[in-house]
């Protein structure tokens, strides 16, 4: 099914509000979609589109785990903190409940953070 966003407003504005754009799909979808952008100015119009994946919530936990299970066999986490990050996903891929999302969030921007930490030999 095909969703449509109209915006409206300057080259930086509308730029400022596609940086923010997130797509998400139902919970269990994965699967190739595309993004198709027109623009017109009531004269001109052009459109494009782009090839994007999605990846189903339950895979993205599932990736978001193994992260956390590798940086706590690294030891850049303790287990205390590992299990903290790993319990909203324990939660999110046993029953699905969207309320979790919010969680899924905070473990994947608190992942991210950690991404440039480098383990000396």
């Amino acid at each position: 099914m095909a969703n449509t966003v109209t915006l409206y407003g300057s080259i930086n504005t509308l730029n400022a509000a596609l940086v923010n754009v997130l797509n998400r799909g139902d919970l269990d979808y994965s699967g190739n979609d595309n993004v198709i952008v027109g623009i017109s100015d009531g004269i001109f119009s052009t459109s494009g589109s782009v090839a994007i994946n999605i990846k189903s919530v339950a895979k993205q936990a599932a990736e978001l785990r193994a992260r956390v299970q590798a940086l706590r066999s690294a030891g850049v986490l303790n287990t205390i903190q590992a299990k903290n990050l790993l319990q909203p996903l324990q939660r999110l891929s046993s029953n699905g409940d969207p309320s979790t999302v919010e969680e899924f969030s905070v473990v994947e921007e608190f992942l991210a953070g950690v991404a440039s930490f480098s383990i000396a030999p």
